[in-house]
């Protein structure tokens, strides 16, 4: 291979390596710029490669972020603190993060809460309702819901009187 075709060659072979990733599923421009250097792809090539499949509509990291957040709230039963951290480690922008969460006003994010937090105390029966509550708040924290909408939730629980402790 002569000398003057060797980029050539590597802005082929990294188009060819990001169209197969791609092929398999999304991926937001930097995870792709990351899976790219992995190959020991030169930085000029990577950032041609990246560009061309920019270009053909491959890689939109708004598209990406918008279906990342819906999966993790609709099918993860993730909060938004949650859903944040998760689009952060993806790669993504902050002001592009925060276009996407806006979808999510506080009624949308309450609803998720109380889908959730009724499940949980479904699940976690027959016990006291202080301790059902207790464990509840917990898992909400952790799926990343706001304190304020967790409460908010919680006083919305509805308890059986089975559940209050008495007979």
């Amino acid at each position: 291979m002569a000398g003057d075709d060797a980029p050539g060659a590597l802005e082929r072979a990294a188009r060819q390596h990001a169209l197969r990733l791609l092929g398999r599923c999304a991926y937001t421009r930097a995870e792709l710029k990351a899976k790219l250097a992995e190959k020991g792809l030169p930085a000029s090539a990577i950032e041609a490669a990246l560009l061309f499949v920019a270009r053909c509509g491959y890689l939109n990291d708004v598209e990406v972020a918008r279906r990342e957040a819906e999966r993790c709230f609709t099918e993860k039963g993730w909060g938004p603190y949650r859903v944040r951290e998760r689009l952060r480690r993806r790669g993504l922008t902050s002001e592009l993060i925060a276009d996407v969460l806006a979808a999510y006003d506080e009624d949308k994010v309450r609803a998720l809460c109380l889908a959730a937090a009724e499940k949980k105390a479904r699940q976690l029966r027959p016990v006291g309702a202080g301790r059902v509550k207790a464990r509840v708040w917990h898992y909400l924290a952790r799926r990343g819901f706001p304190l304020d909408v967790i409460e908010w939730c919680l006083n919305r629980l509805p308890m059986e009187e089975s559940e209050t402790g008495t007979p």
